[in-house]
């Protein structure tokens, strides 16, 4: 009997511990953090969210725990990072080093970081980082408020309008760039025809992200 009580407690935790991890939200995995509440005013066309469905996520807490199995979002018009616990959203109270998404196969692999210095946005804001090595490639995306007039000026409806920005990072650092030739050639200076050499010989357009990534990521290897 005592056996048999043991097994049916353990089935029991299994089946909660799992019921949880459905719901975004695994249990002492986070500090609570406040109750999420949406600054973007009802009167607003359009969301504050950047994904339109809730992403499964590992996230590393400073000093802490690697959690995986959060479901995350990010309001990009209130500048917050967010987590479902028990089908209603949270800011994260914890201090944190990455959110990584993707990371199980499933989509693509986007991993988001705070702490670079910008005049476009505070140190808290969570950013994309595009590529490892010593140069980054970040990608700042925010929602602000438009207004949109007709006739005579007046102003018939607001909606929410998406802006990208992207930057280099060297540590936390951050320059201000734009996805063109122009820009890298600038930033790479007397390492530029050697730089030039690589984008050539693999058929890199610096108007993309990924192929900019990784002209950064062999500029970090001959710019040390």
């Amino acid at each position: 009997m005592k056996y048999i009580l043991v097994f049916c407690l353990t089935l029991t935790s299994i089946f909660l511990q799992s019921h949880l991890r459905a719901q975004g939200f695994m249990a002492d995995a986070v500090n609570p953090g406040r109750v999420y509440r949406e600054m973007k005013p009802s009167d607003v066309a359009g969301s504050a969210l950047l994904f339109e469905n809730w992403t499964p996520a590992r996230v590393k807490i400073t000093h802490g725990k690697l959690i995986t199995g959060l479901l995350v979002n990010f309001d990009v018009y209130g500048n917050k990072a967010l987590y479902l616990n028990k089908d209603e959203t949270f800011e994260f109270g914890d201090e944190l080093d990455y959110i990584e998404i993707g990371f199980d196969g499933n989509g693509e692999r986007q991993l988001f970081m705070n702490g670079f210095i910008a005049d476009q946005f505070h140190s808290k804001t969570f950013v994309q980082v595009l590529n490892e090595g010593r140069y980054r490639l970040l990608k700042y995306v925010r929602r602000v408020l438009v207004d949109n007039k007709g006739y005579g000026s007046a102003v018939e409806s607001k909606t929410l309008e998406q802006q990208t920005f992207y930057f280099i990072a060297d540590n936390k650092a951050t320059t201000p760039v734009k996805l063109s030739k122009a820009s890298l050639e600038e930033f790479a200076g007397r390492r530029w025809e050697k730089l030039k050499g690589f984008i050539d010989a693999n058929g890199l357009s610096l108007k993309k992200e990924t192929d900019f990534a990784k002209a950064l990521l062999y500029f970090s290897s001959i710019a040390q």
